[in-house]
């Protein structure tokens, strides 16, 4: 059993439902050991109130994310061939998506839909098993970075530095890219047209772990409209690359690093990157899984917020031979459900929350004035502001520009939200988590690992972030906004 008291590596809670997650942990406990060996440490991975949480023992997962990092990053040959089975993999997936529709489905027999479904999860399988091998490697390559810096590199502010500058991901995100190419729309011949093919390539920008949204052009028109000087920032985001680079280059003079550390952080970069490009495919994917829960839904009457609760392996046998899961066994599933990866086994659990009860215990601090948490973007000098506690992204629309946000942690989801903060501030994360990465490329402080931050802080409390003292302090009094 994991151990509660042991340094643990939590991701959530955030928004998600078990469907769009079950073949991320099906890869883990059977695809990815036995394709790539390695096994990952044992895992709880629970669903409670339309949110989940992911824990294991953060000791292992970095273990086995060294291996992991060593062998395909490390070794040039290695990663060549990781990254063509990678292009391979999206490359079979995207064209059996591209065929399918809602009405192509429709017209399926049962038989038809059932090979169709399986051929689908054979491939996403696929796609996930090699995409788990960056993430996973991840974790090797900032503990193995951190090490190697932090013999050098004595004083905590310029570690911190060097590492934000040598692990950025030297391409841009999917939403910078999306961003970049809206941009060059504007003021172009066709543009309807144009605008119109945009909405095509990026409908599932804002899909989820929770739910899926298929935009259209005038969600794209809108945030073209928003942007006041898009030729600055077609600038800014085309630049990326060259300026990045730059930055490492000057890093790696000034704290005289070797040709070994400057590997491992391209490495790590790369691999930051990769991470960023595999949610992408999973969000497109999560717009095909919600067309097969929609025409099983349809032909065997099960509601669609049902659906979501199922299992992979039940959606099949419903398709089968109208197995449906018994509304009392998916009434405890709502309340809670538990993934349990344990001995090269998945075993799923409803209803009781005894193994993660440990996990459970009340955080809350009331009175402390004072935060201490892991600087992770250090951005420009101490920031004073309103306090905005989001523990949802579906809460976005609460955010106003230049509050601080507090999470649990950041994803995706969070993007607009992350886009109007001064600076952020979570429960949890690394040095390589979503909202490090995304603080840095805002440019805007980020402290993460605080524990209890979405427990002690409140909505609209002033407080001041300091990431030369790596602290968040409450400011008593009046506001006096950005330093």
């Amino acid at each position: 059993m994991i151990d509660p008291r042991k340094e643990l590596f939590v991701w959530g809670p955030i928004d998600g439902r078990p469907i769009y997650v079950s073949y991320f942990m099906i890869a883990i406990a059977h695809d990815l050991p036995r394709a790539y060996g390695h096994k990952l440490p044992e895992i709880l991975f629970y669903f409670k109130d339309d949110q989940m949480t992911f824990i294991c023992d953060y000791e292992g997962l970095r273990a086995v994310g060294k291996k992991h990092f060593n062998i395909h990053f490390m070794n040039e040959k290695n990663l060549r061939e990781l990254e063509k089975s990678y292009a391979i993999a999206v490359t079979a997936l995207e064209r059996l998506q591209q065929g399918i529709s809602g009405e192509h489905l429709e017209a399926l027999s049962d038989t038809n839909l059932l090979k169709l479904f399986r051929e689908w999860e054979k491939r996403y399988l696929t796609f996930w098993t090699i995409g788990l091998v960056p993430e996973v490697a991840n974790f090797g390559g900032e503990a193995l970075l951190k090490e190697h810096l932090r013999r050098r590199i004595k004083n905590n502010n310029d570690f911190i530095h060097a590492f934000e500058k040598l692990s950025a991901p030297e391409r841009p995100s999917f939403y910078q890219q999306e961003e970049l190419d809206l941009l060059r729309l504007k003021n172009s011949k066709g543009f309807q047209a144009l605008l119109k093919e945009h909405a095509k390539k990026y409908f599932w920008l804002r899909n989820s772990y929770f739910e899926t949204k298929e935009l259209k052009t005038d969600y794209f028109r809108r945030a073209l409209s928003e942007i006041p000087d898009a030729k600055a920032k077609i600038t800014e985001i085309e630049n990326l690359p060259k300026r990045i680079r730059s930055e490492k280059s000057r890093a790696i003079e000034k704290y005289r690093l070797g040709r070994e550390i400057a590997k491992i952080a391209k490495q790590l970069s790369h691999s930051i990157w990769w991470q960023d490009d595999r949610k992408k495919h999973i969000f497109i994917s999560n717009h095909y899984i919600d067309l097969f829960l929609k025409e099983i839904s349809r032909r065997k009457m099960v509601a669609f917020r049902d659906l979501v609760f199922y299992w992979p392996t039940e959606l099949a046998a419903l398709i089968k031979s109208d197995g449906k899961v018994p509304s009392d066994e998916l009434k405890r599933r709502k309340k809670f459900a538990l993934i349990h990866y344990h001995k090269d086994t998945l075993d799923y659990r409803t209803g009781k929350e005894e193994k993660v009860k440990p996990f459970l215990s009340g955080k809350e601090e009331e009175g402390r004035d004072v935060l201490k948490g892991m600087v992770v973007s250090i951005g420009k000098g101490p920031v004073r502001g309103n306090v905005r506690i989001l523990l949802t992204p579906r809460n976005v629309h609460r955010m106003k520009r230049g509050e601080i946000l507090v999470a649990p942690m950041t994803s995706p989801d969070f993007i607009v939200a992350m886009r109007k903060a001064s600076a952020i501030v979570t429960d949890h994360g690394g040095m390589t988590s979503h909202a490090a990465i995304v603080s840095r490329e805002l440019g805007i402080p980020c402290i993460v690992g605080t524990k209890i931050a979405t427990h002690v802080l409140k909505d609209n409390m002033k407080v001041e972030v300091d990431t030369k003292e790596g602290i968040v302090r409450r400011v008593r009094g009046g506001y006096g906004g950005k330093n």
